[in-house]
């Protein structure tokens, strides 16, 4: 860790802020991101705006064959056409909410096995109230983890052609230790922002497991992109982004650790969760920590809820 991330802890709130990122971005190396992506295809989820899309620019200038998924068409389309300005190929929008299973084995089976080498899981929701979806899953925990899972599994159930997956992760995990009924939405009372909170740990939980499941095959890691001033962070959080609005991260600055680890060819951490192109640990605080035994059962859980193989998450 240098000098300016040892100043800058993680779990210090100036560091999520654009500050923090431009006190790191000075020591970054710019040859990490020379990378020539030509003919790689790369899904991003929730690949219209925010984090997703400045993601999709960002790789599809290094020459990617992008797909972005979202659920508004009219968006989605302008967005393709707005990363294909700095793409050498066209990108393509396909419409998925990953949060339904009928749409989510609708566009696996319009896209026909294994269409990615690499894939962004970044689409995430933060509702205010409990939402239960047509699959009988909490809203929350079907979009940001469970439905992502599903068509990762649909789209190439052997890793025959996927090689690296990076899931969008936040901050806000690091104060919530995992909690099996509050992940599923069965609590008695719904809080959103915790509900968010633990869907986002438990993606950081399910990179690492795939990770080793699956390595050297698949390499899977998860990041922080800090706070970031995106459309759905003003609409989920308003007062919070009344008040940090002034130093919160662009876009593309939130995107950058997920860019640079979809794209380096440098040496990362199996399973690792990285902040600014670091890698760091995400228990940090006491009581956080998940054993193995709640692994497993997160595990199972989620094989279950995404009526997936068990083996596809974790051995």
């Amino acid at each position: 860790m240098n000098l300016s991330s040892a100043l800058l802890a993680p779990f210090v709130p100036a560091s999520f802020g654009r500050p923090g990122f431009l006190a790191r971005a000075s020591s970054f190396r710019a040859s990490d991101l020379e990378v020539d992506l030509t003919g790689v295809a790369i899904g991003v989820t929730g690949g219209t705006s925010g984090i997703g899309l400045a993601a999709a620019q960002a790789l599809a200038a290094r020459g990617a064959e992008l797909t972005l998924f979202g659920r508004d068409e009219r968006k989605g389309e302008l967005a393709a056409d707005q990363v294909s300005r700095s793409a050498r190929t066209r990108a393509r929008f396909v419409r998925c909410d990953v949060g339904d299973f009928a749409s989510v084995d609708e566009v696996a089976r319009a896209l026909g096995p294994r269409p990615f080498d690499r894939f962004v899981h970044n689409a995430g929701i933060l509702p205010s109230e409990r939402r239960v979806t047509a699959d009988g899953l909490e809203a929350t925990y079907a979009t940001n983890l469970v439905g992502p899972l599903r068509l990762e599994f649909l789209l190439d159930p052997h890793h025959e052609r996927l090689r690296r997956t990076v899931w969008v992760s936040s901050g806000g995990m690091y104060l919530v230790p995992l909690d099996l009924r509050e992940l599923r939405g069965q609590t008695k009372r719904f809080d959103g922002v915790r509900a968010y909170a633990q869907t986002k740990r438990a993606q950081i939980l399910t990179a690492r497991a795939m990770s080793r499941a699956h390595g050297p095959h698949l390499a899977a890691y998860s990041m922080h992109p800090g706070w970031v001033d995106t459309p759905s962070v003003e609409s989920s959080l308003p007062r919070f982004y009344r008040v940090t609005r002034s130093f919160l991260r662009t876009p593309a600055q939130g995107a950058d650790t997920a860019v640079w680890l979809t794209a380096t060819a440098a040496p990362l951490e199996a399973g690792g969760f990285y902040f600014d192109r670091e890698a760091h640990d995400f228990e940090l605080v006491p009581g956080t920590r998940t054993s193995v035994e709640l692994e497993r059962e997160l595990f199972d859980h989620v094989a279950r809820d995404a009526r997936i193989d068990r083996a596809f998450i974790s051995t």
